[in-house]
């Protein structure tokens, strides 16, 4: 099993999927951010029979310097993830939404119900993570 983590920003621009790594400006994301598309190109190289991704990101459009989002202000929702077989993806945002960050918690809310989640039971089947995960988070933030 191949595990891939990432919690940070996220963005979708022109239709492809970035995460946002910490020295990539605005203006230049599709250069200096990590294509999701690459990520799952790798993962598919990988020799492991279970690849699961977890993503602790916003699934929004780059905000402008006003704190608006591009292209009048629209916002774009980040585009589908493609899954080839055997990869299972749980992402902490629904389309167009950021994930929630909260101080109380030390972590994004989607990371802390991660780990709240696996400390009782390490081994679950992806479903039973994904399933009590969403429901912790949706919980949790309403």
């Amino acid at each position: 099993t191949f595990l891939f983590y990432f919690s940070g920003h996220g963005t979708s621009v022109d239709k492809s999927n970035y995460l946002v790594t910490p020295f990539a400006s605005r203006q230049r994301i599709a250069k200096d951010a990590l294509e999701l598309d690459e990520v799952q190109q790798k993962l598919a190289e990988t020799p492991a029979r279970r690849k699961i991704l977890l993503i602790d990101a916003c699934r929004t459009a780059p905000r402008t310097a006003s704190g608006g989002t591009r292209e009048g202000e629209e916002l774009e929702q980040f585009a589908e993830f493609r899954a080839a077989e055997g990869e299972r993806i749980l992402v902490a945002a629904p389309f167009g939404q950021p994930s929630r960050e909260y101080a109380e918690l030390q972590h994004g809310a989607f990371t802390y119900f991660v780990l709240q989640a696996l400390e009782p039971k390490p081994f679950l089947t992806f479903r039973q993570l994904a399933d009590t995960v969403s429901r912790m988070t949706r919980d949790w933030t309403q």
